[in-house]
C-alpha cells in the first residue's frame, strides 16, 4: 500500500509538470499559427518554430505515456489501469495527429484545435 501511494504521488507530480511542459509549448505554437493569415505562406522562422513546438509536445506525450504505462504496471491497480490508458490513447492519438500535419499545406489551421484536445486529455 505505502508502494502505491508513492509511485501514486510521484506519477501525480510528474504529471503536473509534463502539464506545465505541454502549455509552455502549446502557448507560443498557437500565437504563432494566428498571428499569421491562412491564406498567406509561413516564413522559414515560423514554420522551424511550429515545428520545434510540435516536436516538444510529441516528446512530451511520449514520456507521459511511458511514465504512465510505468506506474500502471507497478502498481497494478485495475481502477488506474481503466482510467489512465484511455487517457495515454488520446494523448498518442493526438500526438501522431499533430505530426501528420504539414502546415506549409496550409493545413495548420487544424494544430490548435488538436494542440488544445492534447491539454484537455493531459489535465484529465
Amino acid at each position: 500500500m505505502k508502494t502505491r501511494n508513492i509511485v501514486l504521488t510521484k506519477l501525480k507530480n510528474y504529471l503536473d509538470d509534463q502539464t506545465a511542459l505541454l502549455v509552455h509549448s502549446i502557448q507560443p505554437l498557437v500565437h504563432t499559427i494566428r498571428s499569421s493569415p491562412a491564406s498567406s505562406a509561413l516564413t522559414q522562422a515560423d514554420e522551424r518554430a511550429i515545428s520545434d513546438y510540435i516536436a516538444d509536445i510529441s516528446r512530451t506525450v511520449q514520456d507521459t505515456a511511458y511514465k504512465t504505462h510505468e506506474a500502471v504496471n507497478t502498481v497494478g491497480d485495475a481502477a488506474l489501469k481503466k482510467h489512465a490508458i484511455p487517457v495515454v490513447e488520446v494523448l498518442e492519438e493526438c500526438r501522431i495527429n499533430l505530426l501528420e500535419v504539414d502546415v506549409r499545406e496550409g493545413a495548420r489551421e487544424k494544430v490548435p484545435p488538436l494542440a488544445f484536445k492534447t491539454a484537455r486529455a493531459m489535465k484529465v
